[in-house]
């Protein structure tokens, strides 16, 4: 962007609040154009419904330019669950004999992931507890996808059969 946008270019990582906090700085901002915020759509179109108080009306405070960026799920697993877990379908009957284990770990909550996990944990009959934001790093013991740090070649061929389950 440097040089088609601005001669100069910063980017500042504002993070907090499931990213309301960079919403907030972007909304403060002398309204000159230098300013721009890149954020999940959820940000836009989820949050102003889920949360109870946030800081900013979505279509009068910002203005939506374009989309950069389309992302997927992934679903990974933790050391926790057994290595004969292989499908998306086993992981469901996985978490319901563990249900104390049974937890899901996302960026932020109330974002489209925290969404896909509730919904696929409705869709199976399985309780699954939501770890959000930064709580997600002490969620070690975790099923879903708050995996632990340092992935084994073990780690990595289940996340690769599971994600193989869940195009089929």
């Amino acid at each position: 962007m440097k040089g088609l946008y601005a001669s100069n270019l910063v980017v500042e990582n504002r993070v907090g609040v499931s990213g309301q906090l960079a919403v907030l700085a972007l909304k403060s901002a002398r309204p000159n154009g230098s300013t721009m915020l890149v954020c999940p759509m959820s940000i836009l179109s989820v949050y102003p419904h889920t949360f109870p108080k946030i800081g900013y009306n979505a279509l009068p405070d910002l203005q939506p330019v374009g989309n950069c960026v389309t992302t997927d799920f992934a679903l990974a697993v933790g050391a926790a669950v057994p290595e004969r877990v292989t499908t998306v379908a086993q992981f469901m009957e996985w978490c319901k004999a563990n249900s104390d284990k049974a937890s899901f770990a996302t960026g932020a909550t109330g974002s489209k992931l925290h969404f896909a996990g509730i919904k696929l944990g409705m869709e199976s009959g399985v309780k699954l507890t939501h770890i959000g934001g930064r709580a997600q790093n002490s969620a070690k013991r975790s099923c879903g996808p708050a995996s632990r740090q340092g992935r084994s070649t073990r780690s990595r061929r289940r996340l690769h059969n599971l994600m193989q389950s869940i195009v089929r």
